[in-house]
């Protein structure tokens, strides 16, 4: 049979060793120190049924002991080094109150109390599911359901937020689930909290919507750019009116903001004064805008015909130019301010694909000091920027630059652009000027415009 020991059961060659704890001793003090470790759970921990475990804890288990208690002292070293390693860990606050975090709450509230309609978006770690959880403590009848990628359509959707309602025996079609979930919250007074709901069909958040229209009860739709965006755009915007026209309250969360880094900052109490200022200027959001980028760029353009060229060949040129960083199917077409050639219009259309490129990406940055080695941070400088978390490893132009002096003393904040953005714009040709006539009576010679 194995068995371990303890660290403090570890004796020094001079001193008597203390007696070694039986592998089943050992399970039985973890589950009886931690409430939440019952048999079922450590069976399930340790890859084995809880049958088993209970018939290996009585001794009578008739089957490979050697494999079971294995896994178990497996399952025992990897707990108490858990625990080790937790007890010299600091612990962190359960809910920081960030101005971000309460935006939500505020927001909650307001759905709660007026039984309206709220949306909250942004992007990810800004405080919407901390606000969620610390607002369901404070409140009664709130009922929190996240969804996923698998409860897209309406009747997932529907099975999730019956299980958040505490709906249990609901089984059947939409049409039933709807009834039970609608039954359970009416007239409570209460909020129904749908997390992550960028995942949902149109079909679903209308859904959703009926439900408030039943039941009168708050609704907060929480996720990210997409569940607002989704209401007022594209086609699928049409379907969703009805839900649009609710919306009491909505509220956006870009990014962190220097307030949320100093609660949260207070909240651990971190007060260095070199460490805080650097933490605290880590903020740096990169903004990759699209809306101006197109994968096609077609120019149609005309010049004056000749003896050699006419027709469709001078009067309907086109050229085209991709932009493979756009994977949607979108096309721009341009008509050329000048006469030109089908040269002209090929670098006019790898322009527009360049400097579209360029321009939708920029990166705010903040670093201590108002110089570098070469000299001060300025406009129109090429910078190399190397960031993993930011995906980034490229030069790129300093396009502005701000000098502040704070506690943490000299700041440079800077706003940070491709390159391309800034290629010099594909100039026409140059008209030449008519030849002028030579006078008979004189000698001049031929002049052309410069």
């Amino acid at each position: 049979m194995l068995q371990t020991t303890t660290p403090s059961a570890v004796a020094s060659d001079t001193a008597d060793a203390a007696p070694a704890l039986d592998l089943r001793d050992q399970l039985r003090m973890l589950m009886e120190s931690d409430k939440r470790l019952s048999q079922a759970r450590v069976a399930k921990e340790a890859d084995m049924s809880p049958t088993t475990l209970s018939q290996w804890l009585s001794g009578i288990y008739a089957g490979n002991n050697d494999a079971v208690e294995e896994k178990l002292l497996k399952w025992v070293e990897t707990t108490q080094a858990a625990r080790a390693q937790a007890d010299v860990m600091p612990t962190g606050p359960d809910y920081v109150p960030t101005p971000s975090a309460e935006k939500v709450i505020a927001a909650l509230r307001y759905a709660q109390i007026a039984n309206d309609i709220a949306v909250v978006y942004g992007g990810a770690g800004l405080g919407k599911t901390t606000g969620i959880k610390q607002y369901r403590r404070a409140a009664p009848n709130v009922w929190h359901a996240t969804m996923t990628p698998a409860s897209a359509s309406v009747v997932p959707a529907l099975e999730e937020i019956a299980e958040a309602v505490g709906v249990s025996n609901a089984v059947g079609g939409a049409s039933k689930l709807h009834r039970a979930i609608c039954r359970r919250i009416a007239n409570a007074g209460g909020l129904l909290v749908i997390d992550e709901a960028q995942h949902l069909s149109v079909a679903a958040l209308d859904q959703i919507r009926s439900i408030h229209d039943e039941t009168n009860v708050g609704i907060a739709l929480v996720g990210n750019e997409q569940v607002y965006a989704r209401m007022t755009g594209g086609n699928r915007a049409a379907y969703l009116d009805r839900l649009f026209s609710r919306i009491g309250k909505k509220v956006r969360l870009i990014k962190s903001s220097q307030a949320d880094i100093e609660t949260i900052l207070d909240a651990w109490g971190i007060d260095d004064a070199k460490c805080r200022p650097q933490l605290i200027e880590l903020e740096c959001v990169v903004t990759n805008d699209g809306s101006q980028r197109y994968q096609n760029y077609i120019v149609k353009g005309q010049r004056a015909g000749s003896d050699t060229a006419s027709g469709a060949s001078v009067s309907a040129m086109k050229a085209t130019a991709k932009d493979p960083g756009v994977p949607r199917a979108r096309t721009l077409v341009i008509l050329a301010d000048d006469e030109t050639d089908l040269v002209g219009l090929k670098k006019r259309a790898e322009w527009e694909a360049t400097v579209r490129a360029g321009r939708a990406l920029t990166v705010p940055v903040a670093v201590r000091g108002w110089s570098h080695p070469g000299g001060l941070w300025r406009v129109n400088r090429i910078v190399p920027v190397y960031s993993p978390t930011l995906r980034i490893e490229r030069d790129l132009l300093i396009r502005d630059a701000e000098y502040s002096l704070d506690r943490g003393g000299e700041l440079t904040r800077m706003t940070l652009t491709p390159i391309e953005a800034y290629t010099p714009e594909i100039a026409p040709a140059a008209k030449k000027a008519p030849r002028r006539k030579r006078s008979r009576d004189t000698d001049a010679v031929d002049i052309f415009s410069p």
